[in-house]
């Protein structure tokens, strides 16, 4: 992965959203995870200058792993059979370790990445299978970059810059352990992803 060469506006609609639209998700968050949050403030410090990027508070910090739909097209009882399924698909699993030493200026956000990202892409395979079991879709793209975006473009500009920032620092890579999968009901009207916590499933 590189970085790219021209940043695009992150907040137009996607279809299907408008204001008051809410959408439920499979998420990793991040309360708690103080490494995390130590490199996060790092590279925002240096980002801090640019108005055309939004740092994203710690609170709404997430690594997307599949969308599940809009909560008017999946019934509670669709919600509470994958949720149930889920927690016995991925309760074998064990913890996630992972190491977050990437830093990539993508199109619409400035992301970390982890490596290895093999086991995130495992549980993520697994959760949009059984997604698309119970509710007979799977919301997103089929390719996977496991990815926890920090600061999302608000401004269509050249990228050079940013780029030079976020590498102008070599802070002290994040461990993490990820012993849960947050399913979340989630929306975006303040000009953020912001949420509410319907269920947290554990990896062990």
């Amino acid at each position: 992965m590189t970085h790219a060469e021209q940043l695009r506006n992150h907040w137009y609609w996607r279809p299907g959203w408008r204001v008051g639209t809410r959408g439920y998700y499979w998420h990793l968050t991040w309360d708690g995870h103080s490494e995390l949050h130590r490199l996060v403030d790092e590279y925002q410090a240096v980002l801090a200058p640019f108005a055309g990027l939004d740092p994203i508070p710690r609170p709404w910090l997430h690594l997307t792993l599949q969308g599940i739909g809009f909560t008017d097209e999946v019934s509670d009882d669709q919600l509470e059979e994958l949720t149930d399924r889920a927690r016995s698909a991925i309760a074998g699993l064990g913890p996630i370790r992972v190491r977050f030493d990437r830093v990539l200026v993508w199109g619409e956000a400035v992301v970390l990445a982890p490596t290895p990202a093999e086991p995130i892409e495992v549980l993520r395979a697994e959760l949009r299978e059984l997604t698309g079991a119970v509710t007979g879709a799977t919301p997103g793209r089929d390719d996977f970059s496991p990815h926890v975006s920090f600061a999302y473009v608000n401004t269509d500009q050249p990228a050079a810059e940013v780029v030079a920032a976020v590498e102008s620092i070599q802070p002290e890579p994040a461990e993490v352990i990820i012993d849960t999968v947050t399913l979340l009901e989630q929306h975006r009207d303040n000009g953020m992803y912001e949420w509410k916590v319907r269920d947290t499933l554990p990896l062990t």
